[in-house]
């Protein structure tokens, strides 16, 4: 059976690796393992802004097979992360930024875009990062955590919330959004020349 449920920091390194098999080529996976730990405890520590949720077997000894992380307030959210953690976060990549010196102008033009939220010019909750292991795709997992995520969200009083993901060669993560009712809000280039869409949605 599977079941979704808060996650706390036990579940840390297993939604780390979720994530690192369900991105391989993705910025956040280059920044490695011990960045992605550093952000995500700072969604799972963080109750007031932030909700994690973890979908797990419980016929494998609770083993995670998905996640949910995103923010109720995601500039203040993103503010504290960085206040926090800079230090911790700028040594995760220390090697990176050595070995292949774009990477600070990437993390560079992330860190704006997040603190400044010019690109998005909306409100509300942010859906940040969702991801499911391979082998248990398409059997609702996703839709499960989301719907989830949106119920705490409306326990918090949240009324709307966005996401956004890649525009090309994306077609089914696209699809799975528009088929459980988020409505595309615009289109969007980052500063990097990465064509993104803007998905929201009312919460009912």
């Amino acid at each position: 059976m599977i079941k979704t449920i808060q996650a706390n920091i036990f579940y840390l390194d297993q939604i780390t690796a979720v994530h690192l098999l369900s991105f391989p080529n993705f910025f956040l996976t280059f920044l490695g393992p011990t960045f992605l730990k550093i952000m995500y405890s700072g969604f799972i520590n963080d109750k007031t802004n932030a909700i994690t949720l973890v979908a797990v077997d419980t016929e494998k000894e609770e083993k995670v097979i998905g996640f949910i992380a995103g923010s109720t307030k995601p500039k203040e959210f993103f503010k504290i992360l960085l206040r926090k953690n800079w230090p911790r976060f700028g040594l995760a990549v220390l090697m990176r930024c050595i070995n292949q010196p774009s990477t600070i102008k990437k993390i560079y033009h992330n860190v704006k875009m997040r603190l400044k939220n010019d690109a998005y010019s909306v409100d509300g909750a942010e859906l940040s990062s969702i991801a499911v292991l391979p082998e248990y795709q398409n059997k609702h997992v996703g839709k499960q955590l989301i719907d989830a995520f949106l119920k705490e969200l409306n326990k918090r009083g949240i009324r709307s919330v966005y996401l956004t993901t890649d525009k090309f060669n994306n077609d089914k993560v696209n699809s799975f959004y528009l088929r459980n009712g988020w409505s595309l809000e615009k289109s969007f280039v980052t500063p990097l020349g990465r064509e993104m869409n803007l998905y929201t949605k009312e919460i009912d």
